[in-house]
């Protein structure tokens, strides 16, 4: 029973820590609110995490971090060549990728909401930066077998980023609303289905040209 009650308090400073660094990040986030709001002493913090940056790596464990970065990349990859997600047969690999990144994404909703908007400060810094280069860079190859002959300069690479920036804005307002996991699900779907028409929008405009 001892033994039970001491698993419980961690797993309540952990949740608790999440919301903090989630709504404050990670130099607003301290041990006396923490403390404060999982109704326990910073003494009794003391007894399972040895300051800041131990709960700090118990909240966001790299191989979590990881993950979230693979199945990003994922369900772009799985796309394959196909221009129109809505069309896609229910045994596409996108139908398959889209659904694990939604379900990860919904389990883990603190940790994303912190990694794509307010992780300055922390080990992962770079985390949305990072990923906006390499989603980047995956719809540049994509877009190269997808619609053969378009040519993207440095300029529309750079409109191809900030395409990226406002769909992770947008997820991250989706995952601080939507806390019923059936309506983020849907809004997440409905804010990709919008976020990849604008991208083949974009891509047949340039092969237009």
């Amino acid at each position: 029973m001892v033994q039970r009650q001491k698993i419980e308090i961690r797993e309540q400073i952990i949740l608790t820590a999440l919301s903090e660094f989630a709504d404050k990040g990670y130099f607003g986030t301290t041990l006396k609110a923490i403390a404060e709001k999982s109704k326990c002493s910073i003494g009794n913090i003391y007894k399972y995490f040895s300051n800041k940056d131990e709960l700090f790596k118990s909240a966001f464990p790299p191989s979590l971090v990881e993950q979230s970065k693979q199945l990003i990349k994922r369900r772009v990859k799985a796309i394959g060549i196909a221009t129109d997600i809505q069309r896609l047969d229910q045994l596409h690999p996108y139908r398959a990728a889209s659904e694990e990144l939604i379900t990860f994404t919904s389990e883990h909703r603190l940790q994303m909401i912190f990694l794509l908007s307010n992780a300055k400060g922390s080990r992962y810094s770079d985390f949305k930066n990072d990923i906006i280069e390499e989603l980047t860079d995956l719809a540049i190859d994509y877009a190269s077998k997808a619609y053969p002959g378009i040519k993207i300069n440095g300029f529309k690479k750079g409109m191809l980023k900030r395409f990226y920036k406002a769909f992770i804005f947008q997820l991250v307002a989706i995952l601080k609303e939507e806390k019923c996991e059936t309506k983020f699900r849907d809004a997440a779907e409905d804010v990709a289905i919008y976020h990849l028409s604008g991208l083949k929008a974009f891509f047949i405009n340039l092969e237009e040209k």
